[in-house]
């Protein structure tokens, strides 16, 4: 819709090399995911979180299970 903004989200994992491997199995499924810096707030090794539409939030749990990826968790991003 025009003029609505998309509450937003990120996904945390625990390691730069499960961010990197969610990154391509979600693009791949068609979300639309990007890189971002994880937010101070969250503590983990990983300095790397996958943004997205808070409207996937439900399918990239799935996907993730499916493939035994460990999300740490999935955070709003401020002011989105």
């Amino acid at each position: 819709m025009e003029g609505t903004t998309l509450a937003k989200r990120v996904a945390v994992f625990p390691t730069t090399h499960q961010t990197l491997q969610a990154e391509k199995l979600l693009k791949g499924n068609g979300i639309k995911v990007r890189p971002v810096l994880k937010p101070r707030r969250i503590a983990t090794e990983c300095g790397m979180a996958l943004e997205f539409d808070a409207a996937e939030e439900e399918t990239i749990v799935r996907l993730c299970q499916e493939r035994k990826l460990a999300l740490v968790g999935i955070y709003p991003v401020e002011g989105s």
